[in-house]
């Protein structure tokens, strides 16, 4: 037996440790949880600096200023993300962390953006006031004339004035909520066209989230405001038994609502990656959407009834809702567990939005120029 003295042994191990740090040096491990230079971080490998220097705009100023304030929230995440666990279960635990923390930091960024955004708009208090107004009396004009064609008519349907105000007044708080949200997203052909999309995309957070804070439209109050009247006055008139269920059920209609509409406009915005010209064509979902589901749906034809409830959910908007509170019968026929799918029909839009965005985002090539 050879005995190898101990020098050698060590020598061996010291020469291993000298290779193995060797490697190490030329082939980096990068951490898939630290900061990125442009999050925070510490500068490392030259991965994401050409990035973090692009982005000198709103958004990285308001992420450095949550930063300097100290925010609890941002700290959050700079604390967490430098811990890497290893245990399933811990594992888990830190990306519920992490995804809590991120989006405190959106939900703190994007009060600060809209805050800047209602500030800009209040500047001219008189010319926000009348635009307001006028938006309140040209919604209020439309709802005057259902108002007089039941004067011509005793029912439409088989739905008198204060059921179809109800329709009316459910439709228009949702869609107005979804609009007040989705301002921006109404003119993305314009990002499109003129290439500002590009800037967007330099940035390190989401595009989606950048384009709806570059507009809040607080005109659209008006609007609202009109909703809520017709909603209220329409709920006052009703002969119905109100119980909390229903009650449940007209709240979970509006955020559904909203959602749906909110999801059209994403859609519609989609579709600007592929043609500018889709502007009218996502009107036709949308305001026209609005326009559709303030009417009982037993006046349209019956392929259009299973198009708004089968294809694009706009049914359950308002109608289905409506048709449980009221205690009316279905024409299609269906069970009456599809008047409380819209949630689901919610979410299913929400999906639909994402997945189309998601596409049209991997298919934008810029303006070539």
């Amino acid at each position: 037996m050879v005995r190898v003295s101990d020098d050698r042994a060590s020598g061996g191990v010291t020469g291993r440790r000298a290779k193995d740090k060797g490697v190490q040096a030329k082939h980096p491990v990068s951490d898939p949880l630290a900061l990125s230079p442009s999050q925070g971080g510490a500068a490392g490998p030259a991965t994401g600096s050409g990035r973090a220097e692009t982005d000198a705009g709103t958004f990285a100023c308001a992420q450095d200023k949550g930063r300097n304030a100290g925010h609890a929230d941002t700290g959050f995440a700079v604390r967490h993300r430098s811990f890497v666990p290893f245990a399933p279960a811990s594992t888990g635990r830190h990306a519920l962390h992490l995804w809590l923390a991120e989006a405190q930091v959106h939900a703190g960024l994007y009060r600060r953006l809209i805050g800047a955004q209602i500030r800009s708009q209040m500047q001219y208090k008189v010319s926000f006031v009348l635009r307001m107004l006028g938006s309140f009396a040209g919604n209020l004009i439309d709802f005057g004339a259902i108002a007089v064609l039941f004067n011509r008519i005793p029912a439409l349907a088989g739905w008198s004035l204060p059921e179809v105000a109800l329709l009316y007044g459910l439709s228009a708080v949702a869609f107005s909520i979804a609009e007040l949200f989705a301002a921006a997203l109404d003119n993305f052909a314009e990002y499109v066209e003129s290439g500002s999309f590009d800037r967007v995309l330099t940035r390190p957070i989401g595009a989606l989230f950048q384009v709806i804070t570059e507009d809040f439209a607080l005109r659209r109050l008006g609007r609202l405001s009109q909703g809520v009247l017709v909603f209220v006055v329409a709920l006052g008139l009703l002969d119905v038994d109100w119980t909390w269920d229903k009650g449940l059920i007209m709240a979970v209609a509006i955020g559904s609502g909203a959602v749906i509409f909110f999801s059209i406009f994403v859609l519609g915005a989609a579709y600007c990656f592929w043609t500018i010209q889709g502007r009218e064509a996502a009107n036709i979902f949308t305001y026209g959407g609005d326009f559709m589901s303030s009417y009982p749906l037993d006046i349209y034809h019956g392929w259009l009834r299973r198009f708004v409830t089968f294809v694009l959910p706009l049914a359950f908007i308002s109608y289905y809702p409506a048709l449980y509170v009221l205690g009316r019968p279905d024409p299609l026929g269906l069970p009456g567990w599809v008047r409380l799918l819209s949630p689901l029909a919610a979410l299913g839009m929400a999906l639909l939005a994402w997945a189309g965005w998601t596409i049209g985002v991997r298919h934008y090539q810029s303006t070539g120029s």
